[in-house]
């Protein structure tokens, strides 16, 4: 009777352990989210922040481990990396490669691994995005930053006025998002008027008419023309 009674306290605790390891593979489920934009572009010496959070059971959650591979064109691994979701559940990978790879777009994907204690039971997830590199001396296209056309907007309603718009411009140049030619041998001096069909133009470029390379284009005109010093 002793016998039959421990075989049964045995299949009992079998039983219930591989319940529990079925429940653990059903709600140990931590999903990447990415949050950056679909279309990305890097250029060598970039900073291209992959950036994301870790939904788990329908919330942010912290200190989940996250596995990070970037494949090239050829769809051979180039790197591979480890990072954890911080305490507001999100994380961030600067994306990089080495000078001289290929061109193409590249692909990374971001795999959940789970809390340290579920990391043997859990369901991996993964989410991708794609980074497209392009051919050395092809040239970037220009990607102005989503403020300034709010500030553009605001110019061509006459809610700032011109030197505000120059100030703004003047940022972009600084920060190296509008190229200009020799800038340190323009005049550094007072800018002259804006001509009212450049307002015409950033209204288009606002509306999405036109596009950043054709604003950033007509910026380099001006400021090449002198009407906005490249010191601004």
């Amino acid at each position: 009777m002793a016998v039959v009674a421990l075989a049964a306290v045995v299949a009992v605790i079998v039983v219930t352990a591989a319940a529990g390891i079925q429940d653990a593979h059903s709600t140990h489920v931590s999903v990447p989210v990415l949050t950056v934009g679909g279309d990305l572009e890097y250029l060598f010496e970039d900073n291209l922040i992959i950036a994301g959070w870790v939904e788990y059971d329908g919330s942010p959650t912290p200190d989940v481990l996250l596995n990070i591979k970037v494949s090239d064109p050829d769809r051979a691994q180039v790197s591979e990396t480890f990072v954890t979701s911080d305490s507001n559940g999100e994380f961030e990978y600067a994306f990089g490669l080495p000078e001289g790879s290929i061109p193409g777009d590249y692909s990374v994907t971001v795999t959940s691994m789970c809390w340290e204690q579920h990391r043997q039971i859990c369901t991996h997830r993964t989410a991708q995005a794609t980074v497209s590199v392009p051919e050395a001396g092809a040239g970037p296209n220009v990607h102005i930053p989503e403020w300034m056309k709010t500030v553009a907007g605001f110019w061509v309603d006459g809610q700032i006025d011109d030197d505000d718009f120059v100030g703004a411009v003047g940022f972009l140049i600084r920060s190296g998002v509008i190229v200009v030619g020799n800038p340190g041998g323009m005049d550094q001096g007072q800018s002259g008027a804006v001509p009212d069909w450049i307002k015409t133009s950033a209204g288009y470029w606002v509306s999405g008419d036109v596009s950043d390379d054709e604003f950033a284009a007509g910026i380099e005109w001006l400021v090449g023309s002198g009407i906005i010093p490249a010191g601004t």
